[in-house]
């Protein structure tokens, strides 16, 4: 019986540091690989791929991707440009522009130019659900954001080149999935469970047995 209970106690003390460690992934994190394409006018001018937790950067000395051309003057990458999709601390895509040349921070021109984000995949498995914008000094609105399925479409025609915006995502609302930090307490009240049942096993056979 104590081997027994020794054995059951190891087996939850495991599966809690599972739970605990870095390379679980929440149902609601994102994962694999999203794909941006920079669209103007309903056209796909370039298009490019980020890892979920990375960033694409677009300056004088980082220019590969082809989603620089459009901040380039034909010969090199003006100003700074960074694109960010992380889990950290809430599924986001980030969007940054600073030091772009133009008096007045001149605005995307047109009446739809701005980047679409697709392959949001969540751990869930659920489609893209809703968003919420952080972090906003370039000057979005809800009304220039667009979802559908897995893609996010954010126009910035209008709006500054120079500037800043998070949007954190959300999963459309599916059958709640258990997180490592619940599951961790679920694994210490078995423990304590097990622990007591332990002492009450323990008191029990020192009653039955016979007084001497």
């Amino acid at each position: 019986m104590k081997n027994c209970r020794s054995c059951l106690i190891a087996a939850v003390a495991v599966f809690c540091g599972l739970m605990l460690s870095p390379g679980i992934t929440r149902a609601d994190d994102l994962t694999g690989t999203t794909g941006i394409s920079w669209l103007y006018g309903g056209t796909t001018i370039a298009s490019d791929t980020i890892a979920v937790g990375s960033t694409l950067t677009c300056s004088s000395t980082s220019e590969t991707s082809p989603i620089c051309a459009g901040y380039s003057d034909g010969f090199t990458v003006l100003g700074t440009e960074t694109f960010s999709v992380s889990n950290s601390p809430d599924p986001s895509i980030t969007y940054s522009v600073s030091d772009y040349p133009g008096i007045g921070n001149p605005p995307y021109p047109g009446t739809t130019d701005g980047f679409e984000f697709t392959d949001l995949n969540f751990g869930s498995g659920d489609p893209l659900g809703g968003f919420t914008i952080v972090d906003n000094t370039i000057g979005l609105t809800d009304t220039d954001i667009t979802i559908a399925g897995s893609s996010i479409f954010i126009n910035l025609a209008g709006l500054p080149v120079d500037g800043t915006f998070t949007i954190d995502l959300t999963p459309q609302a599916g059958v709640p999935t258990p997180e490592p930090s619940s599951l961790m307490m679920l694994g210490i009240g078995l423990l304590a469970l097990m622990g007591f049942a332990g002492k009450r096993l323990v008191s029990d056979r020192f009653a039955l047995q016979p007084a001497r």
